[in-house]
């Protein structure tokens, strides 16, 4: 039960598996109120939708579309099998947790949007992600999988430095560039940092000491 809801301002949907199409349009505003199971669902630009702490469940097949605002509350979004996620204008949604079936999700943004995560995604056996370039994970977020879980993209994950200031050490589990792992720091005394002419604040150890970076695009 359940199509369109135009003209509805706060629809609370009930443990219901939704059997045609689902369109939020402009202006419209969803909440669950219980797990729910839905074979499409387009979110409309200007329109809301709040999980309300209940998992949202994409049957196999079927897109989410997130155009319109976004809320998680705490909740999953799962897809039951093969399926696409459209993210809509920048930023992006932030989900909480993310749950792949045994099949391929697709991840899609037209003008730079991402996906932020705060909890978990969970790529198990044999399920593919692609698209991970549009995903970024928050420093506390974790990704679960298994040798066979395949992700492709390049994906973006935070991590918090917390004070005081002082030395810390750093090291990517991927091959990347000291551009890319500092990015989000301010760096300076090397080439391709924020002040080059400033005493360096990143070093790599030698062996036997620790040595300035003279350029960041170096690997």
């Amino acid at each position: 039960a359940a199509a369109d809801v135009s003209g509805e301002r706060h629809l609370y949907l009930n443990s219901i598996s939704i059997e045609s199409r689902h369109t939020v349009p402009d202006g419209a505003s969803v909440t669950l109120s219980a797990p729910t199971a839905v074979p499409y669902l387009d979110l409309r630009s200007g329109a809301t939708l709040d999980l309300d702490g209940h998992d949202l469940t994409v049957q196999s097949g079927g897109f989410l579309a997130l155009d319109g605002g976004f809320t998680a509350s705490g909740a999953a979004v799962r897809f039951a099998g093969q399926g696409r996620l459209d993210l809509g204008p920048s930023p992006g949604p932030l989900f909480h947790d993310l749950t792949l079936a045994t099949d391929t999700l697709a991840i899609t943004s037209t003008d730079g949007s991402r996906l932020f995560l705060d909890g978990q995604l969970d790529v198990p056996e044999g399920a593919a992600l692609s698209g991970a370039e549009h995903v970024t994970l928050r420093s506390d977020a974790v990704v679960t999988g298994t040798s066979s879980s395949r992700i492709t993209g390049g994906m973006r994950m935070q991590r918090d430095i917390p004070s005081p200031a002082g030395w810390r050490m750093m090291a990517s589990p991927v091959p990347t560039t000291y551009a890319e792992l500092l990015a989000t720091l301010w760096t300076q005394g090397a080439a391709g940092s924020d002040y080059p002419p400033g005493p360096s604040t990143q070093y790599t150890y030698s062996g036997s000491d620790f040595v300035s970076i003279p350029d960041l695009s170096n690997a």
